[in-house]
């Protein structure tokens, strides 16, 4: 006994181990790094077609050429398959989330539960693209 408090003493506790974070929070985790990385990549393609006029000061800041700017960009990136790979890219983290958030990995029966949680899927992502 007293030889087991001699050598407790001379071995020091173990630090706790560190909490690994679980499915859920790692699949909202890596989704909150897929859209910083796609907000990056969208600025670039934004700063590649207007960067010299917003660096000048020359765009106008109405409505209807923040739309065409808009439409512009968004041609830009449909027309470069840029669109699709984003979409792409984004998919995977979504999927994890409706998996392991969502606990839903079988089909639905009737199209009003598909639209439900489509819908709080939807108000989930939006929420958490905001934080």
């Amino acid at each position: 006994e007293e030889l087991a408090k001699r050598v407790a003493e001379l071995i020091p506790p173990r630090p706790p181990l560190p909490r690994r974070p679980a499915g859920a929070e790692r699949a909202v985790r890596d989704f909150h790094g897929q859209v910083a990385n796609v907000t990056g990549l969208l600025l670039d393609q934004y700063h590649e077609l207007f960067g010299a006029a917003t660096a000048r000061g020359e765009l106008p800041l109405d409505v209807c050429a923040q739309e065409e700017r808009k439409t512009r960009l968004l041609g830009e990136l449909n027309y470069s398959g840029k669109y699709f790979a984003f979409k792409e890219q984004m998919k995977h983290s979504v999927v994890r989330i409706v998996r392991e958030k969502m606990l839903r990995t079988e089909a639905f029966a009737e199209p009003e539960e598909l639209q439900a949680f489509l819908s709080q899927l939807y108000i989930f992502l939006v929420d958490e693209m905001h934080v």
